[in-house]
């Protein structure tokens, strides 16, 4: 290595006097760079560095010490031979550094899920690292730091990964096309090359509920009037019919894993039917029916279904207006009272704990009130043949008016030139009412008055829509509002139902048992027990006995298979009070005032002075004795 000129050295020391050395020239190369040197002193120390992964070397000056290496367990080797601890070094040393090479093979890692559905491949290529000297500034002590390059070598090729997959045990699902970009679009990292097919998802058991649950409703008729007293209906159900179901289940398709396994679908969850009062299970478990009629209930409790039928439907409080009517096919219980305007309609019994004012009650077997009744309708053992016996005739007659009548249309529309006219349904039996039927309107009005004032006006919803339809079209001009023969013929059958009515078995033999009655009607199929104040200006009939703890004053007793007792009888302001049996019947009474009529059979009784214990009777040759 020679040294610079005399120009040179005197440049360099003047300017590493103010800056620090730049550039060194290197043992045996100073050609390529210039050689940096330290300030201006009296002793300068050698310097050491690295560039571009070459090491360079500044003799000192003056005297100084030479730079040291320490070769931090590289391979390096200073004039031909290895050095292994500091060594100083010169611009005349030749030294060598062997850089460090490490080949890492590709890498291939195949991964399956947990449930077999999916394997993943783990790519990572092979390469080539060369670790090369850092760069490091001049120093006395140059400790030499290597640092890694990477060279990326041959990416996978097919026969590679399927290798892996087969030692694997990955059969099934294998991504061909994923399999060839790894060679053909080299990429590393975590790749799906092989999917399963799942099981199925099983349907579970279900469970179809056959009942309602109760609803709130506005239903306006054909005039678009609301009953708001019949907006609210209760969920009922009679014995035997069938409250709910089990849908079975249905087994979800088999799958299959990566490994070719058969995967099976997880069985369908099942459900539990579990009965209570009024129910029971049928068809090996898989129905529930009702054993009573009631209202129908059904909890779920996660897959648990809970069914009862409740067979008395209790109200705790009043029945008013807010509650509107209650139609129930069970017993109904009532903590209160039943208020004005209300309609209270039961299929077995009803029981009152307080007062009925100005309302409808019947049950079609034994009613009981706590309390008083004013203004008010009650009907115990109520059948419908016992209320449609009374407009038998009237139902007989208009039903084979409407015969007739559908008779004569149907022959009349068959008529070529009434066929093909302009003449509208309505308009052609409008017309054929006035010429062979002018009575059918008013005969069907008189009856529709009838029905009303039956104890069909309690009846359930669609017979009363049936009678709201005739209304809505036998009404004034109404018929025009008949589009085809077929509504007529509708209307025909429904009146025919109501007439079927009559036929029904007889009176169940409800009991009606009360403290008093003010202006009322009261009925029973049974016996009437009066066990409060009595009875004042009320029809009181009974199928059985009447018996009143107290007094009868005004209005009409009648017993049809039984006796009447009465602790007293009329006033002594000689109110018209009427006590009517059958032949074969009795009527005693504690006191009697004069105004009071005792009928046994066809023979009255008039009283006219007051009398005490009478008992009044047909003898056995139908003498009337008392």
């Amino acid at each position: 290595m020679s040294n610079p000129n005399d120009l040179d050295k005197t440049l360099d020391n003047v300017l590493n006097s103010v800056l620090p050395p730049k550039t060194l020239r290197h043992s045996g190369d100073m050609s390529s760079m210039e050689a940096k040197t330290p300030a201006v002193a009296e002793d300068i120390a050698g310097l050491a560095w690295v560039s571009n992964g070459r090491i360079f070397v500044k003799d000192p000056e003056s005297g100084g010490a030479p730079a040291r290496l320490a070769p931090s367990g590289l391979k390096v080797l200073v004039n031909g031979v290895p050095v292994q601890e500091t060594v100083p070094i010169r611009e005349s040393d030749h030294i060598e550094y062997e850089p460090r090479i490490e080949l890492i093979p590709p890498c291939l890692e195949v991964v399956i899920s947990d449930d077999g559905l999916v394997a993943y491949l783990n790519v990572a290529f092979g390469r080539r690292v060369e670790y090369v000297l850092e760069d490091q500034e001049p120093s006395t002590l140059l400790t030499l730091r290597a640092k890694p390059v990477s060279h990326p070598g041959e990416p996978p090729d097919l026969d590679q990964a399927l290798a892996v997959l087969k030692q694997k045990g990955v059969t099934y699902g294998i991504h061909l096309a994923r399999l060839r970009q790894l060679r053909g679009t080299p990429e590393e990292g975590r790749f799906i090359v092989a999917s399963g097919i799942p099981p199925g998802i099983s349907q579970a058991e279900s469970v179809e509920i056959l009942f309602g649950q109760g609803e709130f409703c506005l239903s306006p008729d054909k005039r678009n009037n609301v009953d708001f007293r019949e907006c609210r209906r209760l969920a009922t159900v009679e014995q035997g019919q069938l409250l709910a179901r089990k849908i079975p289940g249905k087994l979800g398709t088999p799958g299959m894993n990566v490994r070719g396994e058969a995967l099976l679908p997880e069985p369908p969850q099942s459900i539990q039917l579990l009965c209570g009062q009024g129910t029971a299970l049928a068809d090996g478990g898989n129905t529930v029916i009702a054993t009573t009629s009631g209202q129908p209930f059904c909890e779920k409790h996660s897959r648990t279904y809970f069914f009862r039928v409740e067979s008395v439907y209790s109200i705790n409080g009043d029945i008013d207006l807010s509650v509107g009517n209650v139609r129930f096919v069970g017993s109904i219980s009532v903590r209160g009272n039943v208020r004005a305007g209300v309609l209270v309609y039961s299929a077995e019994d009803i029981y009152v704990s307080e007062n009925v004012d100005n309302a409808q009650m019947v049950a079609y077997r034994s009613i009981t009130i706590g309390g008083s009744v004013f203004g008010s309708t009650v009907i115990a053992g109520c059948c419908n043949r016992l209320s449609f016996q009374k407009v038998a005739g009237q139902l007989a007659h208009v039903i084979n008016q409407l015969s007739l009548l559908l008779q004569v249309l149907e022959e009349v529309h068959a008529n070529p030139r009434v066929r093909h006219s302009n003449l509208g349904f309505g308009q052609l039996l409008q017309r054929v009412v006035d010429l062979r039927f002018g009575n059918l309107p008013a005969e069907v009005h008189n009856l529709l008055n009838s029905l009303r004032r039956l104890t069909i006006a309690v009846q359930p919803e669609d017979i009363r829509a049936s009678l709201i339809d005739f209304e809505y079209y036998f009404d004034g001009i109404n018929l025009l509002r008949l589009q085809s023969i077929e509504q007529l013929h509708l209307l025909y059958h429904k009146l025919k139902v109501l007439a079927s009515l009559a036929d029904e078995a007889e009176d169940t033999g409800g009991n009606l048992v009360l403290k008093s009655a003010v202006n009322s009607s009261l009925a029973a199929s049974g016996t009437i027990s009066i066990v409060g104040q009595g009875c004042y200006c009320s029809r009181v009939e009974a199928g059985g006995d009447v018996n009143v703890r107290g007094i009868v004053r005004g209005g009409h007793l009648i017993s049809k298979k039984g006796a009447i007792v009465v602790d007293e009888a009329g006033s002594d302001l000689g109110v018209k009070t009427v006590l009517s049996v059958n032949p074969g019947g009795h009527v005693f009474m504690g006191r009697a005032y004069p105004g009071v009529y005792v009928n046994v059979g066809n023979q009255v009784l008039t009283i006219k002075e007051d009398v005490c214990h009478m008992r009044v009777y047909l003898d056995s040759q139908g003498k009337l004795r008392f």
